[in-house]
């Protein structure tokens, strides 16, 4: 805290001064948790995303290669992997 002349000189309350860092400290603290709290959700709801979309292509791809091996078309194997 600045000294209490300074305060004075100011014209600041030293009560004034400490509720108002107060205030501002616990405002801090609560908009760097509300921060956290909503990177994490948006974490989780683009990680569900994503698995999504890999089990929708896995899906899509696992129908023909299947098919390719059971036709023994090798090259067709390779190249559906590669996607």
């Amino acid at each position: 805290m600045p000294s209490n002349r300074f305060l004075k000189r100011l014209g600041i309350r030293p009560l004034a001064a400490r509720l108002l860092a107060y205030v501002l400290l616990f405002s801090l603290m609560f908009s760097l948790v509300a921060t956290g709290i909503q990177m994490i959700g948006e974490f989780e709801r683009r990680k569900e995303d994503l698995q999504s979309t890999q089990a929708r292509a896995a899906e899509l791809v696992s129908g023909s290669m299947s098919n390719n091996i059971w036709l023994m078309n090798y090259s067709e194997v390779a190249n559906s992997s590669m996607i």
